[in-house]
């Protein structure tokens, strides 16, 4: 009698061998070791590449505001008088800008080129080119508490489209702008000393 004929039919489809290495193809694929340990702060490597960023970052820094500079000297319009240091100059310039739309567009030029970085380096330049800081003291953006509001004035216009003026602040929006507005009037008290007469102030023993 011959052999019996192997049935195939119930072999299995994958050797042991084989399955083994199918269930190690995940484990292939995953991230290397020496990838999920890669810490970035002790990479040498990476350490010097960041710090080459930062330096040339800081560079363009300086090469902008020289350009900014140069164009201010190239384009400084016609206008005095800042920055306000009594009502009454605010009060000549808010009438002049509400019936000469010429001398509001030269003054959105003149403060366009005061340059910034930021939005609110930017909006901290223009402002503190426009109004003195005693003047400041007496000015808020809704115009609370006796002050004037800041919110109601056309120097309000002025300052937003200055800051688009300058092109590293283009896209400020309306919202950015014054909100910087509001903290650099809210802090008006804290300059020039203020604070600092503040806290000593409130350090002295009362008599």
């Amino acid at each position: 009698m011959g052999e019996t004929p192997t049935n195939r039919s119930h072999q299995p489809a994958f050797s042991p061998q084989m399955t083994a290495r199918r269930q190690s193809v995940p484990h292939s694929l995953s991230a290397p070791s020496h990838l999920t340990s890669f810490q970035p702060s002790s990479d040498p490597v990476l350490l010097e590449i960041l710090t080459k960023l930062e330096l040339v970052m800081e560079q363009q820094k300086v090469i902008l505001l020289q350009l900014q500079s140069q164009s201010r000297v190239a384009e400084q319009p016609d206008v005095s008088g800042f920055p306000l240091c009594t009502l009454e100059d605010l009060r000549q310039v808010e009438t002049k800008i509400s019936v000469d739309t010429d001398f509001k567009e030269k003054l959105v030029t003149y403060f366009s080129l005061v340059g910034g970085l930021t939005i609110k380096e930017t909006v901290w330049r223009v402002l503190g080119k426009m109004v003195s800081n005693t003047l400041a003291k007496t000015i808020n953006w809704r115009g609370v508490n006796g002050k004037i509001g800041f919110e109601s004035l056309g120097l309000k216009d002025v300052v937003s489209k200055s800051v688009r003026r300058n092109s590293v602040t283009a896209n400020a929006s309306d919202g950015e702008t014054e909100r910087f507005i509001k903290r650099w009037l809210q802090l008006a008290s804290d300059r020039d000393g203020g604070r600092r007469e503040r806290a000593l102030r409130q350090a002295a023993p009362e008599p």
